[in-house]
C-alpha cells in the first residue's frame, strides 16, 4: 500500500479573456493603433477593451511548499513559505459584543510566498511567440524568465485581484494523485510585495467580508473627476472628466456626496447640460441631509447665517477639510468645529469662504 503524504496548497483564480489575439471577435492587430505586442489575456493588458470577453477563471494559480514529489496532472508553483496563517470566524449572537459587527469576526487567511523568475509557460498563451518574436511587432524575441519575476508580473498584468477567489486546500498524495481534499474558501483582500526580500503576502477573508458595511456601498460611485478647482461664484456648474460622463452617469437631479457629506438641492436641466459633468463641493451644516447618497450636480448655498459652511477646493485646506485632487469624494482632513478649531491650528469662521486659511481658517498666535 502506498504511503499517504499530507499535502497543502493555496489556489487563486485569475480572471481573463477567453479570446485569442487577432482571431475571431478580437480585432487587435500588431502594428495597428500603436499595438506593439500581444496581450496577456487580462483586462489590464488588453489592446481592444471593447472586445474583451471575461472568463471568471482564466487561470488557477496553485502554490505549495517546495517538495521532491510534486503531484501529477496539475501545475504547482513551489513558492509558498511555511504554512498559511488562519483565524476562524466568530459569531456575534444578538449583537452581544459591541466591538464586533453584526456578522461577527470574519475568518481570515494570510499566506507568504517567495518571488522568483518565471518562464510564463503556464500563464501566457503566447509564450512561445514571445520567444520567437511573433508576438512583437518588431519581430524581436526575448526570454520571458529574464523579464521580471512571477508575482511582479502577475500583479502588473492583473492588478484587480481584490475580491477574487482564494482557497486553502488540504489533502494527501497517494501514487502522485491528490486524494481526500478539504477546501476552505476565501476572497482576496490584499496582496503586498515583492519587496527587497522578494517576499509576497496574500491575505484573504471569508466571503461575508464582501457584505461588510465598509465594502458594501450603494449606489455605485460615479466615475467623474473634477477637471479644475471649484471657485467661489462657480457653485452652479462644474466640469468633469472624461468628456460626456455627465450624460452617462449623472441624473438631472438628486444628491451629491463628498466623503460623508451630502447635499440635496435639485438641479435644472440647463445646469445639467452646462455642467457636462459635475460634482458639488459646497455644503452647510444647517442643510446637511442624510448620508449615503450620491448623484448629479446640485446647487447649495455658500453660507447660512449662524452656520459653518465650506467650499472644498481639492488639494487645499478649508474649514471642513481637504479634498484630494481628482477625487472629490474623499475628505482627508478632520472637520473643523467651533470647539476644536481647524486642523492646522486656525479658527473657523461663520461665513462660507474660499478654501484658504484666511478667512475660513485663520492662524492665531499663542495666547492671542
Amino acid at each position: 500500500m502506498s504511503a499517504r503524504e499530507p499535502f497543502s496548497w493555496i489556489e487563486i483564480d485569475v480572471d481573463g479573456c477567453s479570446l485569442t489575439f487577432g482571431t475571431g471577435a478580437c480585432t487587435a492587430a500588431l502594428g495597428v493603433d500603436g499595438v506593439t505586442r500581444k496581450c496577456f489575456n487580462t483586462f489590464n493588458t488588453c489592446r481592444k477593451p471593447d472586445d474583451y470577453n471575461l472568463t471568471p477563471v482564466y487561470r488557477t494559480m496553485r502554490y505549495c511548499q517546495p517538495r521532491s514529489n510534486m503531484p501529477k496532472g496539475a501545475t504547482f508553483f513551489p513558492l509558498m513559505v511555511g504554512d498559511p496563517s488562519e483565524h476562524s470566524a466568530t459569531v456575534n449572537i444578538a449583537g452581544s459584543d459591541g466591538d464586533l459587527s453584526a456578522f461577527g469576526r470574519r475568518a481570515t487567511i494570510s499566506a507568504r510566498f517567495i518571488d522568483a523568475p518565471d518562464h510564463d509557460r503556464y500563464f501566457d498563451k503566447y509564450q512561445a511567440e514571445r520567444v520567437s518574436g511573433a508576438a512583437q511587432s518588431d519581430g524581436i524575441g526575448y526570454q520571458p524568465y529574464e523579464r521580471g519575476t512571477h508575482f511582479a508580473k502577475l500583479k502588473t498584468r492583473w492588478p484587480f485581484y481584490a475580491g477574487r477567489a482564494m482557497r486553502r486546500c488540504d489533502g494527501y498524495i497517494v501514487d502522485g494523485a491528490i486524494v481526500d481534499v478539504t477546501t476552505r474558501h476565501y476572497v482576496i483582500t490584499n496582496m503586498s510585495g515583492p519587496g527587497d526580500d522578494m517576499m509576497v503576502t496574500v491575505e484573504g477573508s471569508d466571503v461575508l467580508d464582501l457584505a461588510d458595511d465598509k465594502r458594501t456601498r450603494a449606489p455605485k460611485a460615479s466615475n467623474g473627476k473634477l477637471m479644475a478647482d471649484v471657485t467661489i461664484g462657480g457653485l452652479d456648474t462644474f466640469t468633469l472628466s472624461p468628456s460626456g460622463i455627465g450624460a452617462l452617469e449623472y441624473p438631472a437631479s438628486g444628491r451629491a456626496r463628498i466623503g460623508s457629506e451630502t447635499s440635496g438641492e435639485e438641479s435644472t436641466s440647463a445646469s445639467r447640460t452646462s455642467y457636462a459633468d459635475a460634482a458639488v463641493t459646497a455644503w452647510s451644516s444647517e442643510t446637511r441631509p442624510e448620508r449615503g447618497t450620491s448623484s448629479s450636480s446640485a446647487s447649495v448655498p455658500e453660507s447660512s447665517t449662524g452656520s459653518l459652511s465650506c467650499t472644498a477646493i481639492h488639494d487645499r485646506s478649508c474649514s471642513r477639510g481637504t479634498v484630494e485632487s481628482g477625487t472629490p469624494s474623499r475628505v482627508t482632513s478632520p472637520p473643523c468645529s467651533p470647539t476644536r478649531g481647524c486642523p492646522d491650528g486656525g479658527t473657523p469662521s461663520r461665513a462660507g469662504s474660499r478654501a484658504t486659511r484666511s478667512p475660513s481658517c485663520q492662524k492665531t498666535a499663542p495666547g492671542g
